[in-house]
């Protein structure tokens, strides 16, 4: 067998020592030197081969090797890549040499058909480096290896790179996001204050690499910027949701906005705040709730995805829209944010018993809810802006000199009233830039509907009594007569309330049911029966309540009693003299206890009496032969002997 590499004559490197190839009968191959210390060495040709590029490489005789190359097997697997590439060269080449172009570029084909798994290849300039370097380098195709470049070692110790690091997380770690320039200087005043004006300290460039070496900026970003900033500089479109119908992903958000609410008497109840339910397919707003103060509440929550199931009947939106409301039906998934009105318990069971799924995204990560995110943009822009009194987001009203109560014009059935209206004639049949420019969101819903037509969820009449707030209430007045009072407002029904207060009174318990309310909407409450656990819905006989009335402009119209509390009448208690004489006696009374509870007992001459009670021994009689002193006897006892008792067992407690 013969090898390009082991000729007779040839010059390799084997174990580190430059030796000459012998090659033997029987394909054998012999490796020499002139070293008097080294034997030679004989191997079969084939074990040569294998041993190439690892233990034996080709070298010129002119070079001497100074050290030892250590490869790896990625190493060892590139040199054999390559090697395939210089063997065909060298078989194609008639003098040994690289050849023209032509042929280098004709072998690179060949090589690439015969070995597909090759992705890299080689172009014919590597090619003749690789032949250059095979032939005259003592290490051969190994010396083609990248090799890392060594890093020169830091003249600062551990310590002294430790200190610059803590510097920097006490001064880069602050919300006033100080420059690089002024978290140096600092750091150069505490070295020189702490270690000396000679202490040696970096450059500035040593200090900014070592900045980007071991702060995290992730952790800079979030303390400097807050969370929300965070999440948005570092937010990575790793997936688009494509939903494939109508209903198959629904989203659910809150937004408040900058708009006063008042009532017809012209009495502020606050800013609105909107619930939203948006289906990700056709871009339509299925459901919405108008609610009434910037807080979140789950009965809005609930309210809003009722509306979204719900059919929506031409008088409960506006009188001025021309087309319809077509969106309805349950959801098969609903997604919200994690704030208090979407992950609370009651919220969470309701999309339980509503759609079966609920999937509940990171607070301040809009790119999670895309579509309804979108969607709420659009409303600031367009149709928020166009109403009087709209004072624009929170960074626009802090320029401003008049608060959202000053400039309060509408009340919550206009403001209704033009949202609606926006939505069926504006917003649904404007072409949208999610749905390819040309499509409207209600012609999507329409079109896509008459394919998978919605549906209302199968325990619809019961959920749709369902509210989100809940409270524990007593059935009033013989045998309930009277009802239920919630929020200074009686509620009653036929006959049902009376009978489950009179069930529970003979249970000998008392009569109280719970109670689900919604602040949206007072007119009626859900009632839960003890005894079956349905749900039933009683409507209120104050005639103070108006259809669609909130508890906002209940409390406005009517205030609580302990809202206007004042002066109501004389006390004339406090000025009678019977009643003061009276309290002086009770106070003596008082007064002559506590002291006599408190008084210190008398010990005085509690020794002298115990010494004369006490005989003591005579010193002529042995102790054991002592006479006891004689007990005084019931029959003949004096006071001074109680006396002398009673001191002695009063010595003992002390």
């Amino acid at each position: 067998m013969n090898h390009p590499v082991f000729v007779d004559g040839a010059q390799v490197v084997y174990e580190n020592v430059l030796m000459t190839v012998t090659r033997l009968p029987g394909d054998w191959v012999s490796f020499t030197t002139k070293k008097l210390n080294v034997k030679p060495i004989s191997l079969t040709i084939q074990e040569a081969i294998g041993r190439l590029h690892q233990s034996i490489f080709p070298a010129n005789h002119k070079q001497e090797v100074s050290y030892k190359l250590e490869l790896s097997e990625s190493d060892v697997v590139e040199i054999q890549r390559k090697q395939v590439y210089v063997d065909e060269l060298l078989y194609r080449s008639k003098t040994g040499g690289p050849g023209g172009t032509k042929l280098r570029q004709e072998v690179i084909s060949y090589v690439r058909s015969q070995h597909p798994e090759d992705e890299l290849g080689a172009s014919p300039a590597a090619l003749a480096r690789w032949l250059h370097a095979h032939q005259n380098h003592p290490h051969g195709l190994a010396s083609t290896l990248r090799r890392p470049s060594k890093t020169r070692a830091s003249r600062f110790s551990d310590d002294e790179r430790a200190y610059a690091i803590e510097k920097m997380e006490q001064y880069l770690f602050v919300e006033q996001r100080p420059t690089l320039q002024e978290v140096f200087d600092k750091y150069v005043d505490d070295l020189k204050e702490e270690y000396g004006e000679d202490a040696n300290y970096p450059c500035y460039k040593t200090f900014s690499d070592w900045v980007g070496k071991y702060i995290n900026p992730f952790d800079l970003l979030k303390t400097q910027f807050g969370k929300r900033h965070f999440s948005n500089e570092t937010r990575i479109a790793l997936k688009r949701y494509a939903p494939k119908k109508i209903l198959e992903r629904v989203e659910a958000d809150a937004v408040s906005l900058a708009v006063g609410i008042m009532d017809e008497e012209g009495h502020f109840l606050g800013r609105v705040t909107l619930f939203t339910v948006v289906d990700c397919y056709s871009r339509a707003v299925l459901g919405i709730q108008v609610s009434i103060g910037s807080g979140e509440r789950q009965s809005s929550a609930i309210d809003s995805i009722k509306h979204a199931i719900s059919y929506k009947d031409p008088d409960s939106y506006s009188d001025e829209a021309i087309n319809d409301w077509p969106m309805f039906g349950a959801p098969i998934r609903i997604v919200v944010d994690g704030g208090p009105a979407y992950k609370g318990i009651r919220t969470q069971a309701f999309i339980q018993e509503t759609t079966g799924q609920s999937q509940i995204v990171q607070t301040y990560q809009g790119r999670k809810k895309p579509f309804v995110e979108s969607f709420n943009n659009t409303l600031r822009r367009t149709f928020a802006k166009s109403l009087p009194g709209y004072l624009g987001k929170q960074e626009d009203q802090k320029k401003l000199d008049v608060s959202i109560e000053d400039v309060t014009c509408m009340t919550l059935d206009q403001f209704y009233d033009a949202l609606t209206h926006w939505i069926i004639d504006e917003y649904h049949q404007a072409p949208h830039s999610g749905l390819g420019g040309d499509m409207t969101p209600h012609k999507k819903w329409v079109e896509n509907a008459k394919k998978y037509p919605p549906e209302y969820p199968s325990n619809y009449e019961q959920i749709r009594y369902r509210r989100g707030d809940v409270r524990r209430c007593k059935i009033s007045g013989t045998n309930g007569h009277l009802g239920i009072t919630l929020n200074y407002i009686r509620y009653n029904d036929s006959g049902r309330l009376q009978e489950i207060c009179m069930k529970l009174e003979r249970m000998e318990e008392e009569p109280y049911v719970t109670c689900e309310y919604s602040p949206n909407d007072i007119t009626s409450i859900t009632v839960i029966d003890p005894f079956t656990e349905e749900s039933f819905e009683i409507q209120t006989y104050d005639e103070r309540v108006v259809d669609g009335m909130t508890l906002a402009e209940f409390k406005a119209a009517y205030p609580p009693p302990k809202k206007e509390k004042g002066y109501s009448r004389a006390r004339v208690s406090r000025k009678s003299k019977t009643l003061a004489d009276a309290q002086k006696v009770a106070d003596k009374k008082k007064h002559d206890l506590k002291g006599k509870k408190s008084s210190p007992a008398n010990t005085e001459g509690i020794r002298e009496n115990m010494d004369e009670f006490r005989t003591p021994p005579t010193p002529d009689v042995p102790p054991e032969k002592t006479e006891k002193p004689a007990q005084p006897t019931t029959e003949s006892h004096s006071d001074d002997d109680d006396e002398i008792l009673n001191n002695k067992q009063g010595l003992d407690y002390v």
